[in-house]
């Protein structure tokens, strides 16, 4: 009969359009997949990926998905969906689009798949990102649940546990994350980091030059071991690591305010006021270099100078105790002893090293304050 005929061809037709909707949808999946994990191997971070994969490529397979997703719901067609929500929601992460949109496209593969550990992976390292440190911390402690061994999930949650004020747990993870190639360089060099945090800055610097013995190239190594020689009094070799990372990178307004610091330390006024020069040339606002000139100024006998650099560097960092009690420094040379004690009771609210505060409280004490 023709409705017969006609129902058997709608069918034959909606059946055609969903093969061609799962081919559309694994080539758009095998293609950005193939092209990231691709990326993973290269060591590129998310950027440089997007960078090499482009844009254009990159919205075009946001829309494919989106479109496979309407069609899938229109027309009743099932596949191993939690997949797609996942590869949109990397995608959507990657291009900047809506990190909350994101969130939910990982959290919509997690509801399909509980033990998706790439979607658990990706959703914590987006809650970091957003700054959700215990939702970051839960979806790390899953995924090493359901893959203990996975390098990578290690790595991230040492990063975290750092950030969270745990260096021994980053320690602990960081451990389990090392291995080989370039990567191991990224494991050595944050486990230096942490072994900082915890004081222990034979182990760091140890940590430091294996992560720099693999790749001698790495400027933020380069920079976090001259910082550290620096405190260690290490003025020489805190030097060499800043000139090798400002080689590298000659335009970091950052590496130049930290040899300006090193420079200072070493009486080099010149060669510290040249670095702050080109600092604030890079970066007018950056309070390291602006903290750094009022203590040239300072020790040339320019309190006033001193003391608007200082205040510039307190308005631009206004947590950092040490530009508080630069303030402080300054307004005692001029005079202003009121005006002293409120700058190192200021330092004193924010400083949290048991080393240094009983130092502040006493000069407050000094000062009648």
């Amino acid at each position: 009969p023709e409705g017969l005929s006609l129902a058997v061809l709608l069918i034959a037709l909606l059946e055609s359009l969903g093969v061609t909707l799962e081919f559309q949808r694994s080539e758009a999946a095998i293609e950005f997949d193939s092209a990231y994990q691709g990326a993973l191997e290269a060591g590129l971070d998310d950027e440089q990926f997007l960078a090499g994969y482009g844009r254009d490529r990159l919205e075009a397979a946001i829309a494919a998905f989106e479109a496979v997703f309407e069609a899938s719901e229109r027309f009743g067609k099932r596949y191993d969906v939690q997949r797609d929500h996942f590869y949109l929601g990397l995608l959507l992460e990657i291009g900047g689009r809506d990190r909350d949109r994101a969130l939910a496209e990982y959290g919509r593969a997690i509801e399909l798949e509980p033990n998706f550990a790439r979607a658990h992976l990706r959703r914590a390292n987006l809650f970091l990102l957003l700054g959700d440190l215990d939702s970051a911390l839960a979806d790390y402690d899953r995924t090493i649940a359901i893959e203990p061994d996975w390098r990578p999930a290690r790595y991230d949650r040492g990063l975290a546990r750092r950030r969270a004020g745990d260096p021994k747990g980053a320690i602990e993870d960081f451990d389990s994350a090392l291995g080989k190639g370039r990567f191991e360089a990224k494991v050595h060099a944050m486990r230096g980091l942490a072994w900082a945090d915890a004081g222990d800055p034979a182990a760091a610097l140890a940590d430091y030059g294996r992560a720099l013995a693999i790749d001698p190239d790495d400027v933020e190594t380069l920079a976090n071991r001259g910082n550290l020689l620096r405190e260690l009094g290490e003025t020489e070799k805190a030097l060499a690591d800043y000139d090798r990372a400002i080689d590298l990178s000659p335009d970091s307004a950052a590496f130049r305010a930290n040899r300006a610091a090193v420079r200072a330390d070493a009486h080099d006024l010149a060669g510290a006021l040249a670095d702050v020069d080109r600092a604030l040339a890079l970066q007018p606002d950056h309070p390291d270099a602006l903290d750094t000139r009022g203590t040239i100024r300072l020790e040339q006998g320019d309190p006033s100078s001193a003391l608007a650099d200082f205040e510039a560097a307190a308005l631009l960092a206004p947590d950092r105790w040490l530009v508080q009690a630069h303030v402080g420094q300054a307004r005692v040379t001029l005079g202003d002893q009121p005006g002293a004690v409120q700058a190192f009771r200021a330092a004193l609210d924010r400083c949290r090293d048991p080393a240094w505060r009983p130092r502040l409280e006493e000069t407050i004490r000094q000062l009648g304050g």
